[in-house]
């Protein structure tokens, strides 16, 4: 927590971006804290909007908060004695909901809840607004006929049936749009990645399979290039020397692309300097690329563990290079 809050006073207004926590945790992590992991969140929904969206994005999570103890509020209150101990345990469905962010962050199932939660008190909110209406309209109803007005024609407009066809087709080019951009192409890229772990799949089968994932989603094409760093350094003595001119080819390009994307992130760094560092045994000169990176990476997140150990590896490989 102490961490994030160190981030956002860096980046104060719009944050560091969201899922960017362990960015900004890597830069300001406290050695002598004695942590022995990794944190990609904040374990504090708070502290994770403040640093990873700003006070912008605080500002903006408090105020749908405001508007549900609103709407609550309204709804008790107006609520025949029988119905409010539905509405109260809602209610308190929703503060354990917000207490219990204060210690874990959100996942899937979480949001899931919010959402059917929250649902019910736009729902009641929807149908109070509703009824002030019917209210409103029965108290003027004029009493002799009256040529409508602007808001009458269009409202007329879109009930007819052109209407009505116009925002169906409206909203299913909306709705298919999102689906194939914010879902189909997330999924294509990670159906592709599977693919890397298929019995008998050759190197240069994976290389594709990996540029297939990363040009089919470039928003999130820095995962499948921290997988494909780490795939082939891991497995470095499998490879021939064709395989690896490949991979070497493959990593320079998409480790530059990557890092032009997210220049602050120390684990693109950190990956690059150990695949660097496994490389050496080919190619010795490869030590030279590795030191960048170590040395960004040392700038961009210092002292954690995982910058500690490429360092030293560095430095080791570094001294066994100077006494041949």
């Amino acid at each position: 927590i102490t961490a994030g809050l160190k981030g956002y006073v860096e980046k104060p207004i719009f944050g560091w971006g969201p899922e960017n926590y362990l960015i900004a945790w890597g830069k300001h992590f406290d050695a002598e804290s004695g942590v022995q992991e990794r944190f990609d969140q904040a374990h504090n929904k708070l502290v994770e909007e403040l640093t990873t969206k700003g006070a912008v994005g605080l500002i903006t999570y408090l105020s749908i908060w405001a508007a549900i103890i609103w709407v609550f509020v309204r709804a008790v209150t107006r609520r025949e004695e029988y119905e409010q101990a539905f509405v109260i345990l809602v209610g308190a469905a929703l503060g354990a909901f917000f207490v219990q962010n204060m210690f874990l962050f959100d996942s899937p199932v979480t949001v899931l809840q919010f959402a059917v939660l929250v649902s019910f008190f736009v729902a009641e909110e929807m149908r109070q607004h509703q009824t002030q209406l019917d209210q409103a309209a029965e108290h003027d109803r004029p009493q002799k006929s009256e040529s409508p007005g602007f808001a009458d024609k269009v409202t007329g407009l879109l009930a007819s049936p052109a209407g009505g066809a116009t925002i169906a087709v409206i909203v299913i080019v909306v709705i298919g749009v999102s689906i194939f951009y914010l879902n189909m192409k997330p999924f294509n890229a990670a159906t592709a990645i599977v693919q890397i772990n298929t019995p008998n799949t050759t190197w240069e089968q994976r290389f594709g399979f990996f540029e297939e994932s990363i040009d089919e989603f470039p928003a999130l094409a820095n995962y499948p290039r921290l997988l494909l760093l780490s795939q082939v350094s891991n497995n470095f003595g499998s490879l021939s020397p064709k395989e690896f001119s490949a991979g070497l080819a493959l990593i320079e390009k998409e480790g530059a692309q990557g890092l032009a994307e997210e220049p602050e992130n120390w684990r693109l760094h950190v990956a690059l300097a150990h695949f660097y560092q496994v490389a050496a045994q080919a190619n010795v000169s490869l030590l030279d690329k590795s030191k960048v990176h170590v040395e960004e990476a040392d700038k961009l997140a210092p002292r954690t563990i995982a910058v500690n150990a490429v360092r030293d590896e560095q430095e080791r490989l570094e001294g066994i290079v100077a006494g041949q």
